[in-house]
């Protein structure tokens, strides 16, 4: 049996002299490194093996560093929201998920491990919201699991999903800019072999028109076009037809003909290869941007809510973070300043701007007692408010409702 190239979890080539060889279910299997054969072996380990048939990669490899970074506890306790005294709640980002198949190894396994509640990632953003048990779990251990399947957590932060976006884009926009100079420099060269058909044309001048064709062609096909092509061969290895196997079909067919034709003396339709190309890396780069602005536009909200509150503690002022507010508690809203949790105002009175919520451009005023909602500016600042979550929220798009007495706002 011939021995693979690419690693069997990764795909990437097996540098020679590196390759990593185990025995699992009764298979060699070949792999590029030991972390990648350790990912391996836990995925088929619990059953979840036809992650290798259904997934659909556009690219190989995984996240830099990946199998080398450590978690430090204390900088993770940060970022964890107490839901109540048994369930605790991180929200993160998650780099490395390519496909939906992804999503489902990380919920499956993720699901198995003790003391993890829930979870939750959304494909369009890969965020990820994990309820668990802190008698039983911790963040430390659960980033270390998410990095052991070959991907990459990061506690959540306004604006890391939108950096990430920003270089897929990136990307996609170098290899469509390259594709689609190309290709017009390509239907230039079509256009006097159409007109040629049609008015005669030298058979020397035909021939050479034909050869600039195929050289402008090739670098549209095999590099603006690699990533339809990686994915229609893992498609073929795995068994499992994609959309980026019929893409690939179409462009090499015209390809293979046209050199063929090349040197026969026919017709060729390099440009039919190069515009199939450009024309659907024209919709990705659409869509990429479409969800760059769904994430731009998610995390203009979240960074509406203060980081930190001013908490009084008798007739001292202290400033901390919101995250450390608890039901009772006391703060000093100043004029211009977000409120950072919902409340109630125990003292004075104010105007809030309560646009985000309802939609009314103009400041309302509000004395003692009606709750207020966070994130909400106030113009003229309130003298005290009681720090109270409620059961129920008006929340803004891009915010969770609460569900319990002592749940704080968070994003989802």
């Amino acid at each position: 049996m011939a021995v693979p190239e690419n690693c069997e979890h990764c795909q990437l080539t097996i540098p020679p002299g590196e390759r990593v060889i185990d025995q699992i279910d009764g298979r060699e299997r070949h792999f590029c490194c030991q972390g990648c054969r350790g990912v391996f072996r836990i995925i088929a380990g619990a059953g979840l093996d036809r992650f290798y048939k259904t997934r659909d990669w556009q690219e190989a490899g995984l996240p830099q560093g990946v199998f080398e970074v450590d978690h430090d506890p204390a900088g993770l306790a940060e970022h964890v929201i107490n839901c109540d005294e048994q369930t605790s709640e991180i929200p993160l980002f998650i780099d490395g998920i390519r496909c939906a198949s992804c999503i489902w190894l990380l919920e499956k396994l993720l699901q198995r491990q003790p003391g993890i509640q829930t979870v939750r990632i959304n494909y369009g953003t890969h965020r990820a919201r994990i309820q668990f048990s802190p008698a039983q779990t911790s963040p430390d251990r659960i980033f270390a699991t998410i990095s052991q399947l070959g991907y990459l957590p990061h506690p959540f932060h306004p604006g890391v999903a939108e950096k990430s976006a920003a270089e897929e884009q990136r990307s996609l926009l170098i290899r469509f800019g390259t594709a689609a100079f190309l290709s017009m420099q390509l239907m230039a060269f079509s256009f006097a072999l159409y007109a040629g058909y049609f008015h005669g044309i030298a058979p020397q001048m035909r021939q050479l028109l034909q050869a600039f064709a195929a050289v402008v062609a090739t670098p549209v096909v095999f590099y603006s076009g690699w990533p339809f092509l990686a994915g229609a061969w893992r498609s073929l290895r795995n068994r499992s037809a994609s959309m980026d196997l019929l893409i690939a079909l179409g462009v090499i067919t015209a390809y293979g003909y046209s050199l063929v034709m090349l040197f026969q003396g026919g017709e060729i339709y390099f440009d039919t290869a190069a515009m199939i190309i450009t024309l659907i890396l024209l919709g990705r780069l659409f869509e990429s941007a479409a969800r760059k602005r769904s994430i731009a536009g998610i995390d203009r909200l979240l960074q509406l809510a203060p980081n930190t509150a001013h908490r009084l503690v008798g007739d001292r002022l202290e400033t901390i973070a919101s995250s450390r507010l608890v039901p009772g508690d006391l703060i000093l809203v100043r004029p211009g300043e977000r409120i950072p949790v919902d409340g109630r105002i125990l003292e004075g009175g104010t105007e809030i701007d309560e646009s985000m919520i309802s939609g009314e451009p103009l400041p309302g005023s509000k004395k003692h007692r009606p709750a207020r909602h966070r994130s909400s500016p106030s113009p003229t600042g309130l003298r005290r408010s009681s720090s109270h979550w409620s059961a129920w929220s008006h929340s803004a798009p891009g915010f969770s409702g609460l569900s319990s007495q002592r749940r704080r706002q968070r994003p989802f």
